[in-house]
């Protein structure tokens, strides 16, 4: 192993000197550094050895558009020409910096520690290297630098619209109604609008953000036109084109959410593939109110619109439990709570102690049987729950501890700092004071719109179930909420118009 050191030093005294004088001695030392780099692979057997050249920690001051990828050059033995593959990050271009000591490991067919979290690295063969891979730099950068100011104006719109909406309906000003329907339908459509923005090109952050904003607008206005053939056309629109996106994004790889505003962020190392918690939570939200909605506006087609729905809520089930597809076992949990509650009160079950262990039973069958699959794969094609439970196999209740501990870390941190925690807190706030205020409304709503009330239900549910069962809960169970206050703030409107 040798450190040169040149680089780090050269990066500790960028303070001190004028930036052309620093990029100026940068130059020179990369090119010294070019030219030790020749003489070590001179030495070498390319057909025996193997060289890692690679940075492990990002240069300090750079700019946030660096963030956290730093280069990694593989060459030797067995190293094909294309990009570097980690089974950790199952992703073409991106390996973990914990990937590279078992990398070597594997090289010198040494055994891997249990403790070990990485997997050594693979060649996937590939041509016009660097020019992919600054595409995808450019564009996670732009995402990285993008998310904090969008994610942070969005949340405070659905906070002021909530409060907007919660004065006006108990202050019974109903010539207002008809203004603010509009706008809590364009809270449910931004997901969708963040979903379909990758496909967009992206210049800059100021393009994004007109693109996000006139996107929002059209979807809002196709929204509002679905109502002109039924009023609750709207949340059928949004509700399962959002949802039926999500599921076709995840089973062709994620390639949307692998770039999406409101996903997973690569480059802080969260995440890096199938569904994160962000669009586990508008799935589950989504598909619930989408098929409720159905049920509620085409009555007569009961029976089969029932039978479609509990098909597509164990597909659902399935796609976020498989390690291949959605790879979220907390989203599993969650989503099953949700899905199976709604779908047996769809069916006029009335929920005793017996109902309930039979759903906790049927949640905890899943854990068991998804575990057990996964832990017959290999190391390399295991997924982070997987590997999880392999080191609790390993460790034994220390490591269950750990875990726990940090998870519970994880939750109380993100309450505490993030303005998810606010939107959870105040759309649970919202659906309590309207159980009570204007008298009699939800009582209303609940025999008007029966199904939708009960897919009401299922989303509290699961958003409550995905705050417990997930590392970064709150945000899962936020994301989930932005189909259950919206939508019944919208029907009080309604009702009050």
């Amino acid at each position: 192993v040798i450190d040169t050191g040149d680089l780090s030093r050269l990066d500790e005294s960028r303070q001190y000197v004028f930036d052309a004088v620093w990029q100026a001695e940068r130059q020179r030392t990369m090119q010294r550094l070019d030219q030790f780099l020749g003489e070590v692979i001179d030495r070498l057997d390319l057909n025996r050895d193997l060289l890692l050249v690679l940075s492990p920690t990002p240069v300090r001051e750079t700019g946030i558009q660096t963030a956290y990828l730093t280069p990694v050059v593989v060459m030797g033995a067995g190293v094909e020409k294309g990009f570097l593959f980690s089974p950790a990050t199952k992703r073409q271009g991106i390996i973990l910096n914990t990937d590279i000591a078992p990398t070597i490991l594997h090289f010198l067919s040494l055994e891997m520690p249990d403790r070990m979290t990485g997997q050594p690295v693979q060649a996937v063969k590939g041509d016009n290297q660097l020019k992919i891979l600054q595409a995808m730099h450019n564009q996670l950068a732009l995402t990285y630098i993008a998310r904090p100011s969008l994610q942070k104006g969005y949340v405070i719109y659905q906070l002021c619209l909530l409060l907007a909406c919660l004065c006006f309906i108990l202050s019974r000003r109903n010539q207002v109604a008809r203004i603010l329907q509009p706008f809590l339908l364009s809270v449910m459509a931004v997901p969708l609008v963040y979903l379909l923005l990758p496909l967009l090109p992206q210049p800059s952050l100021l393009v994004l953000t007109v693109e996000l904003v006139i996107l929002t607008l059209g979807i809002t206005f196709l929204a509002c036109a679905c109502e002109r053939r039924h009023y609750l056309g709207s949340f059928v629109f949004l509700s399962l084109v959002t949802a039926g996106l999500i599921l076709i994004d995840t089973l062709a790889g994620a390639p949307l959410q692998k770039t999406a505003i409101m996903s997973y962020d690569p480059l802080v190392g969260a995440r890096f593939y199938g569904i994160g918690n962000e669009y586990m939570g508008v799935l589950v939200g989504s598909l619930i109110i989408g098929c409720t909605t159905l049920l509620n506006m085409f009555s007569r087609y009961r029976k089969v619109l029932l039978f479609l729905t509990g098909i597509i809520f164990l597909l659902t089930i399935y796609i976020l439990a498989s390690s291949r597809l959605g790879s979220n076992m907390g989203g599993a949990i969650a989503s099953s709570a949700a899905l199976l509650t709604t779908f047996l009160l769809l069916c006029k079950v009335k929920f005793k102690l017996r109902t309930v262990l039979g759903l906790v039973a049927a949640i905890v069958s899943l854990v068991i049987i998804s575990l057990a699959i996964d832990l017959k794969r290999s190391a390399g094609l295991q997924s982070h729950f997987g590997r999880n439970a392999a080191l609790i196999l390993a460790g034994g209740w220390t490591e269950i501890l750990n875990i726990i501990i940090r998870k519970t870390e994880m939750n109380l941190k993100l309450i505490k700092y993030t303005l998810w925690s606010r939107i959870f807190i105040a759309s649970l706030g919202s659906l309590a004071l309207l159980f009570y205020r204007p008298v009699g409304v939800m009582a209303v709503i609940r025999n008007r719109y029966p199904d939708l009330y009960r897919g009401f239900i299922g989303v509290i549910v699961g958003s409550i179930v995905a705050l417990v069962f997930n590392d970064s809960g709150v945000v899962a169970a936020a994301t989930t909420m932005i189909f259950g206050a919206p939508p019944i703030i919208y029907l009080v409107l309604q009702e009050q118009k």
